[in-house]
């Protein structure tokens, strides 16, 4: 099971998306509610923005729309959402077509329709829309709403991958990891993951952790593994947990054999309680629960108390945990 995320043509400037152009923003009330929206007036900017789409401006539709996703004006609406892309794509916006895309590939503010999806992913890429491609090919890669076709998914990856694009470059990777549609290289997949990490993408840091705990494609290193996993954790990857649980159980075992109570221990209890708690995959939640009851006959109780105050106190102050909890919108793929 994948991480998914979402991949908008415009997060990327502002805190949800405003990354635009000065040439981008010539129409005055497109251009106002941008200098709003930047200067976090976003009531003023939602009704230029408003007024813009009113005069038949796309990029509104597309901005109006990632606003109501990301819920800048409260609670995120999918449905008001994919109603504004449905609108700019409708109109010709690249962006627009790519997110309405996702909306039917998520199944949120639209049925979900693979078919629908590819038939959007594929208008964006024809208007220009590179961060598309991959997401194409994400659909060729696992015969959604088209039949399967690994190479030409790595072919689609690849060009999206080029052009500098991080979730492009985590899926390539993913591909030459499992030699899916491409040869199995993991050297390969260290440096596309390498990349994709430093641009924030939080399933390449979950990945290149993966490949520093096994030493494939890179020297063998644990301690760079779980840094990396820790990064997917603060970049909102729900499955980081789990595997940064599993790093610290091994060497909390090894420390409890030598009679020794300390840091490993406490961290172990922690990264798996918090995995047994929000991991995606029931599998892994259950696996969380087995390695944290093989743990506790041997654990002393005040160490006990101390993990679980301090996962307490981080479910009160992260921001990561309170989006957990509020169920933001998914990010495609």
């Amino acid at each position: 099971m994948r991480e998914t995320r979402w991949r908008s043509a415009v997060v990327g400037g502002l805190a949800f998306g405003l990354g635009l152009s000065a040439a981008m923003a010539d129409e005055d009330n497109f251009n106002d509610a941008v200098e709003l929206a930047r200067a976090g007036d976003m009531a003023g900017a939602r009704v230029l923005f408003e007024q813009a789409h009113a005069d038949g401006d796309a990029r509104a539709a597309n901005l109006l729309g990632e606003i109501h996703w990301f819920g800048k004006f409260g609670q995120g609406d999918p449905v008001t959402a994919c109603g504004y892309f449905q609108a700019g794509a409708a109109a010709g916006n690249a962006a627009a077509m790519h997110n309405l895309a996702n909306c039917y590939y998520l199944g949120e503010g639209r049925p979900q329709d693979y078919g629908q999806s590819r038939l959007w992913f594929e208008q964006a890429v024809a208007s220009g829309m590179t961060s598309s491609l991959c997401a194409l090919g994400d659909h060729y890669r696992r015969g959604l709403g088209v039949e399967r076709d690994p190479v030409k998914a790595a072919t689609l990856c690849r060009m999206g991958a080029s052009e500098g694009h991080a979730d492009a470059q985590t899926d390539l990777a993913e591909m030459h990891i499992r030699g899916e549609g491409v040869t199995r290289d993991y050297g390969r997949a260290a440096d596309l993951l390498k990349l994709a990490a430093q641009n924030g993408q939080p399933n390449a840091m979950l990945f290149l952790g993966a490949l520093y705990r096994t030493g494939k494609g890179v020297e063998k290193d644990p301690r760079e593994a779980g840094k990396w996993w820790g990064r997917a954790v603060s970049a909102g990857n729900r499955r980081a947990p789990y595997h940064l649980g599993e790093l610290f159980f091994v060497h909390a075992g090894r420390d409890l054999e030598q009679g020794k109570v300390g840091r490993n221990l406490r961290a172990a209890l922690f990264w798996l309680a918090l995995a047994e708690e929000i991991d995606a995959d029931p599998a892994k939640r259950e696996e969380a629960q087995r390695m944290l009851t093989l743990l506790s006959p041997n654990v002393p109780a005040d160490a006990v108390g101390q993990a679980e105050q301090d996962l307490e106190d981080w479910r009160q102050t992260s921001p990561v945990y309170a989006a957990w909890v509020r169920g933001e919108p998914r990010r495609a793929r």
